[in-house]
């Protein structure tokens, strides 16, 4: 599933920075579902550079409360900041069996096991 992004998502989308996001997700063995984008372009009316091209990520991780702000653009690596303040633990824990051997669920919620789209099925 694809995380949800609101605002003007198109300059991230352009780069491949969401999928960069969900591919970090997926890696730190977090839900897709769990989280949550909104996308904003500074008030360019107190910037010196009129033309910048930079924006505001601000990641929500919904089931945790937790979210923060991270500046994306041509000189910026929001992806990386976000990887980083993951492994620090700021969005909570990764769920331990998504990262288990092939055939294991992704993640259980409410005690029901999940599966990959991807895992081949018993024939």
């Amino acid at each position: 599933m694809a995380v949800r992004c609101s605002g003007d998502c198109r300059p991230m989308e352009q780069v491949g920075e969401k999928q960069d996001f969900e591919s970090t997700l997926t890696r730190h063995g977090m839900l897709h579902e769990d989280f949550m984008l909104r996308v904003s372009r500074p008030d360019e009316t107190v910037r010196d550079d009129a033309w910048s091209h930079d924006y505001v990520v601000t990641v929500v991780a919904i089931a945790v409360g937790a979210q923060r702000r991270y500046v994306g653009g041509p000189r910026q690596d929001w992806v990386a900041r976000f990887a980083s303040d993951v492994a620090q633990g700021v969005y909570g824990r990764a769920h331990a069996d998504t990262v288990a051997g092939a055939g294991a669920p992704i993640a259980e919620r409410d005690g029901r096991p999940r599966t990959s789209p991807f895992q081949r099925s018993a024939y």
